[in-house]
């Protein structure tokens, strides 16, 4: 591999990682701006920021997480 190629490739590898921070940072902050106004349900909102329909892929593992976090705050509320 030539030094640009190789260069290239390192911009490209932090471009997807920025990105993907700033789209797990966009989903948390609904649920922080809820906490910070003291929303009866922030709760709710912060868990229905992660479960959304857009990514298929990981529907079972939101699925799993969103009725796990239920069932914990059943149980200690």
């Amino acid at each position: 591999m030539v030094g640009l190629d190789i260069f290239a490739l390192i911009v490209l590898i932090i471009l997807v990682l920025c990105s993907l921070g700033i789209w797990i940072l966009l989903g948390i902050y609904p649920g922080k701006i809820a906490y910070q106004r003291n929303h009866p349900q922030a709760d709710a909102i912060g868990t229905a920021a992660i479960y959304t329909e857009s990514v298929t892929a990981t529907h079972i593992t939101r699925k799993a997480m969103v009725r796990t976090e239920a069932w914990m705050n059943y149980l200690k509320p």
